[in-house]
């Protein structure tokens, strides 16, 4: 709780949500606790992991269709980019738009003369996760090379190149990566923005840093409420919550 000052006022939150708008819905119900994880020998706690889930938020995206009909979602907004975009607006003190594409800036400190192809923002999208999670420059390029097909392919050559998009993406997104404390982060903003949907007449499922709702809005504004409303949450976060 030290560490992580937002922690015991969002999970009350998340608690009223529960008590308040999830009574006759337990799938949608959040869990929002602390996950430790412990050394191989059980003597010390080697990681902590806080991140908002609900029992239904696996469910793969092809499946979810049927889901939303039964429950009469038909506004759906997704964050783009979430984990590059928080992290940017962290380390810039200030929410950066979604109009902003994140993996576009990656590949422009890759290739500053280059033009990102839609091909090359998949692969910059595809490969984000593996790159910023990693422990550090060197286990990133080998860690990729162990899960991907190795023939004909040079072992140096993953490692650089692995190397290198690590580089561009703690460049592009302001100089710092969080680890999993962006999941703390991105947590606490979107549970305050669903808060405002429940609290405003919404039935909403939320699955990460994606809001399916009912509602009377067309599309239009719904996009603007959830981006206006993530933009006002991380400001908050950031000015109470946030402990550098």
């Amino acid at each position: 709780y030290e560490n992580y000052p937002g922690l015991r006022f969002h999970i009350l939150k998340a608690n009223e949500i529960n008590e308040r708008y999830y009574k006759d819905y337990p799938e949608f119900r959040i869990r929002f606790q602390p996950n430790f994880t412990w050394s191989d020998d059980d003597l010390y706690i080697s990681g902590i992991g806080i991140r908002a889930t609900n029992s239904m938020i696996n469910i793969k995206k092809e499946a979810r269709a049927e889901i939303l009909k039964a429950y009469g979602l038909n506004l759906e907004h997704d964050i783009n980019a979430s984990v590059p975009r928080m992290t940017a607006s962290l380390n810039a003190g200030r929410w950066i738009d979604e109009s902003e594409d994140m993996y576009k800036l990656i590949y422009a400190v890759l290739e500053p003369a280059g033009e990102c192809s839609n091909e090359m923002r998949e692969a910059i999208k595809k490969l984000h996760m593996r790159a910023y999670f990693d422990s550090g420059d060197k286990s990133v390029g080998h860690h990729t090379w162990l899960s991907m097909n190795q023939d004909n392919i040079d072992r140096d050559d993953v490692c650089d190149t692995m190397k290198a998009f690590r580089a561009a993406i703690i460049e592009a997104e302001g100089g710092k990566l969080y680890g999993s404390d962006i999941f703390y982060v991105e947590s606490c903003v979107y549970l305050m923005t669903l808060y405002d949907l429940v609290t405003s007449g919404h039935r909403v499922w939320q699955v990460y840093d994606c809001f399916y709702a009912t509602g009377e809005e067309d599309q239009e504004l719904f996009d603007f409420m959830i981006s206006n409303g993530v933009k006002r949450n991380f400001e908050d976060f950031l000015s109470v919550w946030w402990k550098v």
